[in-house]
């Protein structure tokens, strides 16, 4: 296998020795990215390094890092306050739904009383029209007579 270039260079794209046989970037690529700091995070390195050395099979992988306490502190944190956050929205939630059962039991009422005083409006009118014709009825009677 070629030596991978100095860390300062990055391998040029036009490098036939970065081509694996069928003329897709290959392992030296891979390499002098490793190498070369292209890949930030420590394990994926490790793992492009190992699978590089060995051909792919022969060489351990090693296990992801472990998280630390820095990381499980800040997902207990967030956990909880996701928590908080869903039972805030609950209680919101319900009290929407009261008010809103409220305003159905106030808008019912409200309905019966004015359904009440049309019932009434109408019985009126009725009375009025049933005076109104009497009368009629008795003027139209004299003026016969």
């Amino acid at each position: 296998m070629p030596a991978p270039p100095p860390p300062h260079t990055p391998p040029h794209p036009q490098d036939d020795s970065a081509l694996d046989e069928g003329g897709a970037p290959g392992g030296a690529t891979l390499a002098a990215l490793a190498h070369a700091g292209a890949v930030a995070d420590p394990w994926r390195a490790a793992v492009a390094a190992a699978v590089l050395a060995g051909g792919g099979s022969a060489a351990p992988i090693p296990a992801p890092p472990a998280p630390d306490d820095d990381h499980e502190a800040r997902r207990a944190r967030r956990k909880a306050s996701n928590r908080e956050s869903a039972r805030r929205s609950r209680l919101r939630k319900q009290a929407e739904c009261d008010a809103l059962a409220e305003r159905v039991a106030a808008l019912g009422a409200t309905v019966a009383r004015l359904e009440g005083e049309l019932a009434a409006a109408r019985a009126d009118a009725a009375a009025l029209r049933a005076a109104a014709a009497a009368k009629e009825g008795a003027t139209g009677a004299e003026a016969a007579a």
